[in-house]
């Protein structure tokens, strides 16, 4: 093997199955909708939240005229080539090395590899400067603590009762009475692989008033530090 990357590669493994696969499937699909899938990925990799990435993947499913199916098949094989690009010791590696890596490895054909090539470069040169920069701000600013993924609220009535069923009462003088109905706002949140369980918790209206501006601070106070580092980047 003539990269490094693909030195290491071990095409028997399972781990490695599904990607033989997936670029197996991306090499039928046209140049035109390689292209695409590969411009949308910066939107799809910098997605913050399952909505956002649902509505990239969506609008990326009616550009391309393919189901979800391939779409994420294609982006899997962008996602493995582009991770190892940002990988300190795969930099010396190039397009045309895994091309023929890939040959000997018989997952690209000779017909395949002038594609393959054109479709790698064009993530290495347009859409890696582009983002890299933010997938490594976001790393080092997710840290240790859990990182979040998906967010969500549902409104809900709720029935206000004259009295409540108490343990240990006769069920046979229990009547309940309904007097009133109310709103009552159900919070998701979805936290990233490290946690064991999703959290939801409900909110009055004065709660989500209380959110909506704690939140709306903290991003004031993100964008003023921004700000800050930028004017004293420019003096450095």
């Amino acid at each position: 093997m003539r990269s490094r990357l693909f030195s290491e590669f071990d095409p028997e493994s399972k781990d490695n199955d599904l990607f033989a696969k997936h670029l197996k499937m991306a090499m039928t699909l046209t140049d035109a909708q390689a292209a695409t899938c590969i411009s949308a990925f910066a939107k799809v990799r910098l997605a913050r939240t399952q909505m956002e990435t649902r509505q990239h993947l969506q609008a990326l499913e009616k550009e391309t005229h393919l189901p979800l199916k391939q779409i994420d098949q294609a982006l899997s094989v962008v996602q493995f080539f582009f991770r190892n690009m940002m990988r300190d010791d795969y930099k010396a590696d190039t397009t045309e090395e895994w091309a023929e890596d890939l040959g000997q490895l018989d997952l690209l054909n000779d017909d395949e590899k002038p594609r393959f090539i054109t479709l790698i470069e064009g993530l290495r040169s347009q859409v890696l400067p582009a983002i890299e920069n933010d997938i490594r701000r976001r790393t080092y600013g997710e840290g240790v603590l859990p990182t979040l993924k998906s967010c969500g609220t549902t409104v809900e009535m709720r029935a206000v009762q004259k009295d409540r069923y108490h343990w240990g009462e006769s069920l046979e003088t229990y009547v309940p009475q309904i007097m009133d109905i109310t709103g009552v706002v159900s919070i998701h949140i979805g936290l990233d692989e490290g946690t064991p369980e999703d959290f939801y918790f409900q909110a009055s209206v004065d709660d989500l008033d209380l959110l909506i501006q704690q939140f709306t601070a903290a991003k004031k106070d993100l964008h003023a530090l921004d700000r800050f580092i930028s004017t004293w980047m420019t003096k450095e």
